[in-house]
């Protein structure tokens, strides 16, 4: 094929700068469009000089080696838009056995990384024609346990797969580390406890969380105090499952409850989740008037919440 291009550029029908991007499609069968999307080559006409190409909505169409070399991007045959052109059936056998494998498969067709949106349209429906939802939930859990995957907090965000394997212990506790301020602290504290059975040193790992926990929450007391609770009950939960002495001196829900709040306000900057604990706790951090105190702010509290004040005041018979 680059003779037949040679003597195109001899006859003055392509130029010299044509030929290696002509090879690159001609040799990888598939390529990309800005705006037709992608394309299968089907024939290149080196005596017209014209490529023909099947575009989803323009089959059969014809191009200019000009003008294809310059607009057209070579796609590798081992990317997932090629593999899904070429040997669909196998990617499907992939999904149904081999997860990791599939979201390998798609990073590299992406230089590495994808956002889940990204990986859901290459999938969906032409891969993956079931329950995307309770497919990529597996697939996520393998791929939290798996040393060569980044699986970030926000959806929004890329997944990456790296070639030097990390443990997940390691990965998390490097996220935790780097977590910007007490709330993303908390969301990786959470996956922790999420995936405490499968670290390697998990009293360890668990050590330092509620250390560097408790140095926030104490930061955290007078200024956030809805988010020094959820510190608080999410660094308990941390101990209770890995079996963790208490440290003296650390701050308990008491200590928060015992400033002078707005009790409707601090409750409703708690996430929805934790309303039922953080009542209960505030229940126990004031046993005499604890039931007076709700009664005094349940018509200014959302109705999630008035909900929950409910539930509690008749389990106890107030």
């Amino acid at each position: 094929m680059k003779e037949e291009l040679e003597k195109l550029v001899a006859a003055g029908k392509i130029d010299r700068q044509h030929v290696e991007p002509l090879l690159q499609l001609v040799q990888s069968g598939y390529a990309m469009h800005r705006s037709w999307g992608f394309g299968k080559i089907k024939a290149v006409d080196t005596v017209f000089a014209r490529l023909t190409i099947d575009f989803p909505n323009k089959p059969g169409h014809s191009m200019d080696l000009g003008f294809a070399s310059e607009s057209l991007k070579a796609i590798p045959s081992d990317h997932i838009l090629a593999r899904k052109a070429s040997d669909l059936q196998s990617l499907r056998q992939m999904a149904a056995l081999h997860h990791l494998d599939l979201i390998k498969l798609v990073l590299q067709s992406f230089g590495g990384k994808a956002t889940l949106e990204q990986i859901q349209q290459v999938l969906v429906p032409d891969v993956i024609a079931d329950d995307w939802k309770k497919w990529w939930e597996v697939a996520k859990h393998e791929l939290k346990k798996d040393g060569h995957f980044l699986v970030p907090a926000k959806k929004s965000d890329s997944i990456v797969y790296q070639t030097k394997e990390i443990s997940l212990q390691e990965r998390l506790i490097g996220e935790f580390r780097a977590a910007k301020g007490l709330k993303a602290r908390l969301s990786v504290a959470n996956e922790l406890l999420k995936n405490l059975s499968d670290l390697t040193d998990k009293n360890t790992a668990v050590a330092e969380a509620i250390n560097m926990l408790n140095v926030e929450i104490v930061s955290h007391q007078r200024t956030l105090p809805a988010l020094a609770l959820e510190a608080i009950f999410v660094r308990d939960e941390l101990r209770l499952a890995a079996g963790a002495p208490g440290a003296e001196g650390e701050l308990t829900p008491v200590a928060v409850w015992s400033q002078n709040l707005k009790l409707g306000q601090l409750l409703e900057q708690v996430p929805a989740a934790k309303h039922k604990h953080a009542l209960q706790s505030f229940k126990d951090s004031n046993p005499e008037h604890w039931h007076e105190a709700l009664l005094g702010v349940i018509n200014t509290v959302s109705a999630k919440l008035c909900t929950e004040f409910a539930h509690l005041l008749i389990h106890e018979g107030r």
